[in-house]
């Protein structure tokens, strides 16, 4: 039997603009364990406790004059799941798990907004896990559904405001291969899907900004010598809306990177990454609902000595 305790303390995040200043601290504890049922078969387990302490000051001039809020969150997660090794190269996985997400929204609440409670979320996941070729190739297939309650969403009778009525179900399937057919030569993949959907009266049966369809990537990396290492990475986005009514919608995009690294010593290593080749123009996210969205790096390069003392 494995036993794991573990605290964690004073993550602390501080923002400031024009019209408010924020800090958050959080304190986290948990115990996780795993038991052996039998030689082939795992029970996994494990509570969370988080304490999210928030401090907003609202400064004069935006507001009519100075205020101060404070909010403690407490809340309570866990997880189990299952692991059965089918055979040597055949493993089977099923896990429940509850969380909690502060978010980034947290920052932009009113003064009149700071005690809406967190969303909370629960996740559904059963997996497969298979190795072949003597452990040349291996592939990973995994189901789940995410439900979220309490999500920040816009008010959509009081532009600004915010209220915390949101409800999301996603479902999924993800896919992962990797195998290396000669020693010189390595190639992995994935792909994801996703079918997120609104539920409850906000938008219900709409799909949330910035949740792509498909997701797509392809690696090849190749070592013509022992010590050196070329790479290319190719990555595909699905099209997405950019607002939660899903009027406004951005194309798909595919970016391809490429990677150098030479092994100069035991503790030396070099490398050099081009970033998006084609200076494709793309959006990752929206922003907030607005319409808006946050554009993705161009292209670019990056040198890196990595050494190990």
């Amino acid at each position: 039997m494995n036993f794991i305790y573990k605290e964690i303390f004073g993550n602390r995040f501080r923002y400031r603009e024009k019209e408010v200043d924020l800090d958050i601290n959080q304190y986290s504890f948990y115990v996780e364990d795993q038991l052996n049922i039998t030689d082939n078969l795992k029970l996994i387990g494990g509570i969370r406790y988080d304490i999210h302490d928030l401090e907003w000051n609202y400064l004069k001039g935006y507001y009519a004059t100075n205020s101060s809020k404070s909010k403690k969150h407490k809340d309570l997660s866990y997880r189990a799941g299952l692991v059965f090794d089918l055979t040597d190269t055949t493993t089977l996985y099923t896990s429940y798990t509850t969380s909690i997400e502060p978010g980034a929204s947290l920052i932009g609440l009113r003064n009149n907004q700071t005690d809406l409670d967190l969303t909370k979320a629960e996740q559904y996941e059963v997996g497969l896990k298979q190795s072949l070729l003597d452990d040349k190739a291996e592939f990973t297939i995994s189901a789940y559904e995410i439900n979220k309650k309490n999500m920040f969403v816009n008010d959509p009778n009081n532009v600004g405001n915010i209220l915390n009525s949101g409800e999301q179900k996603s479902k999924g399937l993800e896919l992962s291969f990797g195998i290396q057919p000669i020693e010189q030569i390595s190639i992995d993949a994935n792909f994801a899907y996703t079918d997120a959907k609104f539920e409850g009266s906000y938008n219900y049966g709409k799909t949330p900004n910035s949740v792509p369809e498909y997701i797509g990537n392809l690696g090849v990396r190749y070592m013509p010598i022992s010590n050196f290492g070329i790479g290319t990475w190719l990555r595909y986005v699905d099209s997405f809306y950019i607002n939660d009514t899903n009027t406004l919608k951005l194309p798909s995009y595919t970016t391809v990177d490429l990677t150098l690294d030479y092994t100069y010593n035991k503790k030396t290593t070099f490398s050099f990454l081009l970033k998006n080749l084609t200076d494709e123009l793309y959006a990752t996210t929206a922003k907030n609902d607005t319409g808006g969205v946050y554009l993705g790096e161009a292209r670019s390069f990056e040198f890196g000595v990595n050494y190990k003392f």
